[in-house]
Protein backbone atom coordinates (compact mmCIF):
# COMPACT_ATOMS: atom_id res chain seq x y z
CA UNK A 1 0.00 0.00 0.00
CA UNK A 2 1.55 3.71 -0.87
CA UNK A 3 -0.39 6.29 0.46
CA UNK A 4 -0.30 10.13 1.64
CA UNK A 5 -0.42 10.30 5.80
CA UNK A 6 -1.68 14.12 7.06
CA UNK A 7 -1.73 14.23 10.95
CA UNK A 8 -3.91 17.07 12.15
CA UNK A 9 -3.18 18.90 15.07
CA UNK A 10 -3.95 17.48 18.43
CA UNK A 11 -6.92 18.91 20.67
CA UNK A 12 -6.34 20.96 23.74
CA UNK A 13 -7.90 18.48 25.91
CA UNK A 14 -5.81 15.61 24.48
CA UNK A 15 -8.22 13.23 22.70
CA UNK A 16 -7.95 11.87 19.43
CA UNK A 17 -7.03 13.70 16.25
CA UNK A 18 -8.10 13.05 12.34
CA UNK A 19 -5.52 11.25 10.20
CA UNK A 20 -6.39 11.42 6.01
CA UNK A 21 -4.90 9.25 4.00
CA UNK A 22 -4.89 8.91 -0.05
CA UNK A 23 -4.40 5.43 -0.91
CA UNK A 24 -2.81 4.39 -4.86
CA UNK A 25 -1.51 0.98 -4.04
CA UNK A 26 -2.41 -2.49 -2.62
CA UNK A 27 -5.32 -4.73 -1.92
CA UNK A 28 -5.97 -3.70 1.57
CA UNK A 29 -5.93 -1.52 4.41
CA UNK A 30 -5.34 -1.91 7.66
CA UNK A 31 -7.35 -0.32 10.69
CA UNK A 32 -4.91 0.85 13.58
CA UNK A 33 -5.95 0.33 17.40
CA UNK A 34 -8.93 1.90 18.44
CA UNK A 35 -10.45 2.68 14.75
CA UNK A 36 -14.20 0.84 14.63
CA UNK A 37 -15.43 3.48 11.36
CA UNK A 38 -13.83 5.40 8.49
CA UNK A 39 -14.97 8.31 6.69
CA UNK A 40 -14.46 7.09 3.07
CA UNK A 41 -14.26 11.14 1.65
CA UNK A 42 -13.02 10.75 -1.78
CA UNK A 43 -13.59 6.96 -3.34
CA UNK A 44 -12.63 7.77 -6.91
CA UNK A 45 -13.00 5.23 -10.15
CA UNK A 46 -10.29 5.26 -12.90
CA UNK A 47 -9.80 7.61 -15.70
CA UNK A 48 -10.70 6.27 -19.20
CA UNK A 49 -7.89 6.87 -22.53
CA UNK A 50 -8.53 9.21 -24.98
CA UNK A 51 -9.25 7.52 -28.93
CA UNK A 52 -6.36 6.85 -31.56
CA UNK A 53 -6.53 8.01 -35.37
CA UNK A 54 -5.43 6.71 -38.34
CA UNK A 55 -3.46 8.76 -40.95
CA UNK A 56 -5.88 11.38 -41.78
CA UNK A 57 -5.87 14.87 -41.53
CA UNK A 58 -9.79 15.40 -39.99
CA UNK A 59 -10.09 12.04 -38.38
CA UNK A 60 -9.35 13.12 -34.18
CA UNK A 61 -9.92 11.15 -31.12
CA UNK A 62 -12.49 11.91 -28.44
CA UNK A 63 -11.41 12.68 -25.13
CA UNK A 64 -12.04 9.61 -22.38
CA UNK A 65 -14.95 10.54 -19.52
CA UNK A 66 -13.62 10.19 -16.13
CA UNK A 67 -14.07 8.28 -13.16
CA UNK A 68 -17.09 8.58 -10.86
CA UNK A 69 -16.02 9.75 -7.15
CA UNK A 70 -17.76 9.42 -3.90
CA UNK A 71 -18.30 11.53 -1.03
CA UNK A 72 -17.92 11.02 2.62
CA UNK A 73 -18.90 7.76 3.11
CA UNK A 74 -19.07 5.85 6.61
CA UNK A 75 -18.03 2.50 6.56
CA UNK A 76 -17.72 0.33 10.13
CA UNK A 77 -14.37 -2.04 10.62
CA UNK A 78 -12.40 -4.03 13.11
CA UNK A 79 -8.89 -2.94 14.65
CA UNK A 80 -6.37 -4.91 12.55
CA UNK A 81 -8.81 -6.67 10.63
CA UNK A 82 -8.12 -5.83 7.08
CA UNK A 83 -10.20 -3.69 4.78
CA UNK A 84 -10.19 -5.15 1.19
CA UNK A 85 -9.98 -2.73 -1.45
CA UNK A 86 -8.95 -2.34 -5.59
CA UNK A 87 -8.17 0.32 -7.42
CA UNK A 88 -9.87 1.30 -10.53
CA UNK A 89 -6.78 0.47 -13.50
CA UNK A 90 -6.16 3.61 -15.73
CA UNK A 91 -7.67 3.71 -19.30
CA UNK A 92 -5.25 2.21 -21.43
CA UNK A 93 -4.35 4.57 -24.75
CA UNK A 94 -5.95 3.25 -28.20
CA UNK A 95 -3.20 2.46 -29.93
CA UNK A 96 -1.80 3.95 -33.31
CA UNK A 97 -4.70 3.16 -35.85
CA UNK A 98 -8.46 3.89 -35.60
CA UNK A 99 -8.78 2.31 -32.17
CA UNK A 100 -11.05 3.19 -29.34
CA UNK A 101 -9.57 4.93 -25.60
CA UNK A 102 -10.02 2.39 -22.96
CA UNK A 103 -12.00 2.46 -19.91
CA UNK A 104 -11.21 3.35 -16.74
CA UNK A 105 -11.49 0.28 -13.99
CA UNK A 106 -13.96 0.66 -11.23
CA UNK A 107 -12.68 1.54 -7.46
CA UNK A 108 -14.22 -0.18 -4.41
CA UNK A 109 -13.18 -0.27 -0.50
CA UNK A 110 -15.24 -3.64 1.39
CA UNK A 111 -15.60 -4.61 5.24
CA UNK A 112 -16.54 -8.05 3.58
CA UNK A 113 -20.40 -6.55 4.67
CA UNK A 114 -20.74 -3.60 2.48
CA UNK A 115 -19.26 -2.93 -0.53
CA UNK A 116 -18.79 0.91 -1.64
CA UNK A 117 -18.17 1.05 -5.37
CA UNK A 118 -17.33 4.03 -7.82
CA UNK A 119 -17.38 3.84 -11.55
CA UNK A 120 -14.68 3.92 -14.49
CA UNK A 121 -15.03 6.08 -16.68
CA UNK A 122 -15.46 5.38 -20.60
CA UNK A 123 -12.58 5.51 -22.95
CA UNK A 124 -12.86 8.24 -26.38
CA UNK A 125 -13.99 7.24 -29.53
CA UNK A 126 -11.46 6.55 -32.50
CA UNK A 127 -10.90 8.90 -35.01
CA UNK A 128 -13.50 8.11 -37.40
CA UNK A 129 -15.99 8.06 -34.67
CA UNK A 130 -14.55 11.40 -32.53
CA UNK A 131 -16.67 11.01 -29.86
CA UNK A 132 -15.75 11.35 -26.26
CA UNK A 133 -16.20 9.12 -23.15
CA UNK A 134 -18.80 9.41 -21.17
CA UNK A 135 -18.08 10.12 -17.43
CA UNK A 136 -17.94 6.92 -15.07
CA UNK A 137 -21.18 6.12 -12.56
CA UNK A 138 -24.77 5.91 -13.58
CA UNK A 139 -24.86 10.12 -13.31
CA UNK A 140 -21.67 10.42 -15.47
CA UNK A 141 -21.47 13.69 -17.54
CA UNK A 142 -22.39 13.17 -21.19
CA UNK A 143 -19.77 12.21 -23.75
CA UNK A 144 -18.69 15.33 -26.19
CA UNK A 145 -19.92 14.05 -29.59
CA UNK A 146 -17.15 14.49 -32.43
CA UNK A 147 -18.03 16.04 -36.15
CA UNK A 148 -17.76 19.10 -38.07
CA UNK A 149 -19.48 21.17 -34.63
CA UNK A 150 -17.59 19.27 -31.55
CA UNK A 151 -19.39 19.62 -27.75
CA UNK A 152 -17.56 19.50 -24.57
CA UNK A 153 -17.99 16.40 -22.39
CA UNK A 154 -20.67 17.02 -19.64
CA UNK A 155 -19.69 18.34 -16.32
CA UNK A 156 -19.80 16.54 -13.55
CA UNK A 157 -22.47 17.30 -10.54
CA UNK A 158 -20.75 18.27 -7.76
CA UNK A 159 -22.56 16.97 -4.86
CA UNK A 160 -21.75 15.86 -0.87
CA UNK A 161 -21.69 12.10 -1.60
CA UNK A 162 -21.27 11.87 -5.61
CA UNK A 163 -19.35 13.65 -7.92
CA UNK A 164 -20.21 11.68 -11.28
CA UNK A 165 -17.40 12.00 -13.59
CA UNK A 166 -17.15 14.21 -16.22
CA UNK A 167 -17.32 13.40 -19.80
CA UNK A 168 -14.65 13.79 -22.37
CA UNK A 169 -14.88 16.20 -25.37
CA UNK A 170 -15.33 15.68 -29.27
CA UNK A 171 -13.12 15.30 -31.48
CA UNK A 172 -13.05 18.00 -34.69
CA UNK A 173 -13.47 16.40 -38.25
CA UNK A 174 -12.76 20.64 -39.70
CA UNK A 175 -9.95 22.43 -39.35
CA UNK A 176 -11.64 25.14 -38.65
CA UNK A 177 -13.78 24.22 -36.37
CA UNK A 178 -12.12 24.20 -32.46
CA UNK A 179 -12.90 20.33 -30.58
CA UNK A 180 -14.73 19.61 -27.75
CA UNK A 181 -12.81 20.11 -24.00
CA UNK A 182 -13.25 17.81 -21.51
CA UNK A 183 -16.14 18.64 -18.72
CA UNK A 184 -15.22 19.97 -15.24
CA UNK A 185 -15.45 18.38 -12.06
CA UNK A 186 -15.94 20.60 -8.59
CA UNK A 187 -12.85 22.87 -8.54
CA UNK A 188 -11.10 21.31 -11.76
CA UNK A 189 -11.39 21.72 -15.48
CA UNK A 190 -11.75 19.82 -18.00
CA UNK A 191 -8.94 19.03 -20.35
CA UNK A 192 -9.04 22.50 -22.43
CA UNK A 193 -9.92 21.85 -26.30
CA UNK A 194 -7.68 21.43 -29.01
CA UNK A 195 -8.98 24.98 -30.67
CA UNK A 196 -9.18 25.03 -34.50
CA UNK A 197 -6.76 23.01 -36.72
CA UNK A 198 -4.09 24.13 -39.20
CA UNK A 199 -6.11 24.68 -41.49
CA UNK A 200 -5.54 20.98 -43.24
CA UNK A 201 -5.30 18.76 -40.05
CA UNK A 202 -7.85 19.27 -37.28
CA UNK A 203 -7.81 18.40 -33.32
CA UNK A 204 -8.75 16.53 -30.64
CA UNK A 205 -11.00 16.12 -27.66
CA UNK A 206 -9.82 17.17 -23.99
CA UNK A 207 -10.08 14.51 -21.43
CA UNK A 208 -12.83 14.62 -18.56
CA UNK A 209 -11.55 16.14 -15.11
CA UNK A 210 -11.97 14.37 -11.89
CA UNK A 211 -12.43 15.09 -8.22
CA UNK A 212 -8.37 15.05 -7.87
CA UNK A 213 -7.31 17.08 -10.95
CA UNK A 214 -8.03 18.08 -14.22
CA UNK A 215 -8.57 16.26 -17.47
CA UNK A 216 -5.85 16.36 -20.14
CA UNK A 217 -5.35 19.05 -22.68
CA UNK A 218 -6.78 17.85 -26.30
CA UNK A 219 -4.22 18.19 -29.00
CA UNK A 220 -4.45 20.21 -31.72
CA UNK A 221 -1.72 19.31 -35.14
CA UNK A 222 1.88 20.56 -35.02
CA UNK A 223 4.75 21.06 -37.55
CA UNK A 224 2.45 19.72 -40.06
CA UNK A 225 1.39 16.33 -38.80
CA UNK A 226 -0.86 14.66 -35.83
CA UNK A 227 0.42 14.28 -32.35
CA UNK A 228 -0.66 11.69 -29.80
CA UNK A 229 -3.15 12.34 -26.78
CA UNK A 230 -2.18 13.67 -23.55
CA UNK A 231 -2.19 11.93 -20.31
CA UNK A 232 -3.12 13.91 -17.20
CA UNK A 233 -0.84 14.78 -14.22
CA UNK A 234 -0.07 11.68 -12.34
CA UNK A 235 -1.53 12.89 -9.23
CA UNK A 236 -4.79 13.85 -10.60
CA UNK A 237 -6.45 10.20 -9.87
CA UNK A 238 -9.33 9.21 -12.17
CA UNK A 239 -8.51 12.13 -14.39
CA UNK A 240 -9.06 11.15 -18.35
CA UNK A 241 -6.88 11.36 -21.26
CA UNK A 242 -7.34 13.37 -24.20
CA UNK A 243 -7.48 11.79 -28.18
CA UNK A 244 -4.88 12.16 -30.90
CA UNK A 245 -4.94 14.87 -33.51
CA UNK A 246 -5.64 15.03 -36.98
CA UNK A 247 -2.63 14.61 -39.62
CA UNK A 248 -0.66 12.25 -41.60
CA UNK A 249 1.10 9.89 -39.28
CA UNK A 250 -1.55 7.17 -37.31
CA UNK A 251 -0.80 8.54 -33.41
CA UNK A 252 -2.46 6.94 -29.84
CA UNK A 253 -4.53 8.21 -27.47
CA UNK A 254 -3.52 9.67 -23.92
CA UNK A 255 -3.60 7.50 -21.14
CA UNK A 256 -6.37 7.63 -18.23
CA UNK A 257 -5.13 8.04 -14.51
CA UNK A 258 -5.90 5.12 -11.93
CA UNK A 259 -8.03 5.59 -9.09
CA UNK A 260 -7.48 6.32 -5.48
CA UNK A 261 -9.05 6.64 -1.88
CA UNK A 262 -9.08 9.28 0.60
CA UNK A 263 -9.77 7.67 4.17
CA UNK A 264 -10.40 9.83 7.20
CA UNK A 265 -10.12 7.99 10.38
CA UNK A 266 -10.00 9.65 14.31
CA UNK A 267 -7.48 7.60 16.49
CA UNK A 268 -5.25 8.87 19.64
Amino acid sequence: MSCCHTTFPASSSGGVRPYTEIITTGTTWTPPAGVYAVLVSRLQGGGAAGGSKAGASTTTGGGGGAGECLRNRWLSCTPGVDLTISLGAAGTPGAAGDNDGGDGGDTTISNGTVTLTAGGGKGGKKGSVRTGGRGGGALGGTAGTGGAAPTAGGNAGAGSSTSPGAGGGGGSSASATASGAGGSCEEFAGGASGGTGDGTRSSSGGGGASAFGAGAAGMPPAAGDSQAGAAPASDAYGAAGSGASGGGTARAGGAGIKGAIEITYWAA
